[in-house]
């Protein structure tokens, strides 16, 4: 009799503590991400930008429509010197910006950043996604060498709010006819509203959740999905050289698909700001008060090490 209580009892301490305490340490950085958005209060950022500072095209980028923004990063990469190269879309009367150099660089590996321009409403989306924008604009000069080579390149997407248009039409169309290969693709979205982080890539956005034995499941907010196709970011992808970490259990559905979904090495750079990017994108609360100073500067710094070193 005492033996079966006993065993009981083990059977109870398993199945109340070791076993979700197996789970938990199984996803640790989701149930971190998830209870940190259900606990956070303001998001807005305790280092406002500085107005005439790096990040000043943010500003400009935000009252313009998607013409007006269009007219401004050509204009503003041609200032540098550097010659953008327009990509009309077939879709639609919009066009991609490509900043590129016909040098063929030898024995280098090649670099591709990614960032969409397009907003979902006009006067908003300065986390989603011209934070990214402005970054890469910021980054442009410290990368102009890198570019000059051939090394690195920059595309400036549309159409992304439309179901990844400008990328999609990049990668099926402009890359095969232009015979383009890139060892890497970093694309940038949502950055800006927390520490910079490389996230995974998905057909849908949300925290992954792995429910051994059963395989991984996804929570986008408001229900879970089983149906998502991921992408987790490259393991051989030095995290500690480029100053950003990997937090895999989180998913994004973004430019980075268009170009995991073809077999690429395509990384998703984004920000550990959950709540900001679920509850502000799309919406005109996505204002310049979302993005930090600090984090800014740490996101370019790891743009500019990955396009500088990156070997």
């Amino acid at each position: 009799m005492k033996f079966k209580k006993i065993h009981i009892v083990l059977f109870a301490i398993v199945l109340v503590v070791l076993v979700p305490l197996f789970y938990y340490l199984l996803n640790v950085d989701a149930v971190n991400m998830g209870i940190t958005y259900l606990l956070s209060g303001d998001v807005t950022s305790k280092n406002k930008l500085i107005k005439d500072g790096d990040f000043s095209s943010l500003y400009s980028l935000l009252n313009l429509d998607n013409g007006g923004k269009y007219q401004y990063i050509n204009s503003y990469v041609s200032n540098l010197g550097l010659k953008p190269q327009s990509i009309r879309l077939t879709s639609s009367g919009y066009s991609d910006i490509f900043v590129t150099s016909k040098t063929e660089p030898s024995a280098v590996k090649k670099v591709l950043f990614v960032a969409h321009y397009d907003t979902y409403q006009s006067g908003a989306g300065a986390l989603d996604n011209l934070g990214s924008v402005s970054v890469l604009l910021a980054s442009l000069r410290n990368l102009k060498p890198r570019i000059d080579s051939g090394a690195v390149s920059v595309l400036f997407t549309t159409g992304e709010e439309d179901g990844l248009v400008g990328s999609k039409e990049f990668v099926d169309s402009y890359m095969i006819n232009n015979n383009l290969k890139y060892d890497l693709v970093i694309n940038l979205d949502c950055v800006g509203g927390g520490q910079p982080i490389i996230v995974s890539s998905s057909n849908r956005t949300g925290l992954l959740l792995n429910f051994f034995p059963f395989g991984e499941i996804m929570f986008d907010g408001r229900k879970f999905v089983g149906d998502i196709i991921v992408t987790k970011p490259d393991h051989n992808f030095d995290r500690s050289k480029f100053n950003v970490r990997v937090v895999s259990s989180i998913v994004g559905y973004s430019d980075t698909y268009s170009f995991t979904s073809k077999g690429m090495n395509a990384l998703h750079l984004s920000s550990d700001n959950m709540k900001a990017i679920m509850d502000y994108s799309h919406t005109h609360g996505d204002t310049s008060e979302l993005l930090d100073q600090n984090y800014m500067d740490s996101t370019k710094k790891a743009v500019v090490l990955i396009g500088n070193n990156y070997r």
